[in-house]
């Protein structure tokens, strides 16, 4: 069903190519800013400190509301 609405549907085809690249690019932000971290520091608490922190809003606000 989902590729007879691609194939016909404009407004859908930018719909969903926008939500890939956005999942793309959030995928693209959680490898890296621990990897960045990798680079300036060697110690895994801070390591692990920066992908917590990635992690934090979601955590405070999605699970709630």
């Amino acid at each position: 069903m989902a590729t007879a609405l691609l194939a016909r549907n404009r407004n859908f085809r930018l719909l969903f190519s926008a939500g890939a690249l956005t999942n793309l690019g959030d995928g693209l932000v959680v490898l890296a800013l621990p990897w960045l971290a990798t680079l300036m520091t060697d110690d895994a608490l801070m390591i692990g400190a920066v992908a917590a922190a990635g992690r934090l809003p979601w955590l405070l606000f999605a699970i709630p509301a």
